[in-house]
């Protein structure tokens, strides 16, 4: 019967602790002569409490504690792990002591989602003897990035106060571009008839 079986099968409440002087297997793991171990009726037959009726072995069986520094116990760890919600844009301004630090740094963000979403290759391949080194250097930030910058820390708090106006002026500019051609940065496609 393996381990799991008598895990599955019965209840911790009904085991017994069975002292090493009672054990049969301590009779090969302590080291006993082959000789001792053919004579020996706990080897062959186990302990005699196991062959007494279990009203009188009840009496005589004692709680059993186990020592902490045991080597046989094994010891359990466990890990709980906690979701935090992901802070707001706003949120993370609020680390900045001031107005410049906190549009330079939106804008050198606005330029890597740029990078990586494609919009902007600013990396030198460089070619040495052993192999090929993508190397990137810090281009500071210009005018007209730190213009988008503030006008994208503007929109932030517009769009957390305003969430439904902004959603309308969203569909809004959505179907112009539809039926118009219209674009943020476009000129008008159609003109619109009066």
């Amino acid at each position: 019967m393996g381990v799991q079986q008598l895990r599955d099968e019965t209840s911790p409440a009904h085991w017994k602790h069975v002292g090493t002087e009672n054990n049969p297997a301590d009779c090969a793991s302590r080291g006993m002569l082959v000789q001792a171990m053919i004579h020996s009726s706990k080897w062959w037959n186990g302990p005699d409490f196991l062959w007494q009726s279990l009203h009188t072995t009840q009496a005589s069986v004692e709680d059993f504690v186990v020592a902490e520094d045991d080597p046989k116990v094994k010891k359990v760890v466990s890990c709980l792990t906690e979701a935090q919600e992901a802070s707001s844009f706003l949120d993370r301004l609020k680390y900045f002591s001031d107005w410049h630090r906190a549009t330079r740094a939106t804008a050198v963000c606005l330029r890597l989602q740029k990078k990586f979403k494609g919009k902007e290759q600013s990396m030198q391949k460089v070619n040495t003897a052993k192999q090929n080194i993508v190397k990137s250097e810090y281009v500071p930030v210009t005018a007209a990035e730190l213009k988008e910058a503030e006008n994208e820390i503007l929109k932030q708090p517009q769009a957390q106060a305003f969430p439904e106006e902004k959603r309308a002026l969203m569909n809004k500019v959505n179907k112009e571009e539809f039926i118009y051609g219209v674009g943020r940065n476009k000129k008008n496609v159609l003109m619109k008839s009066s």
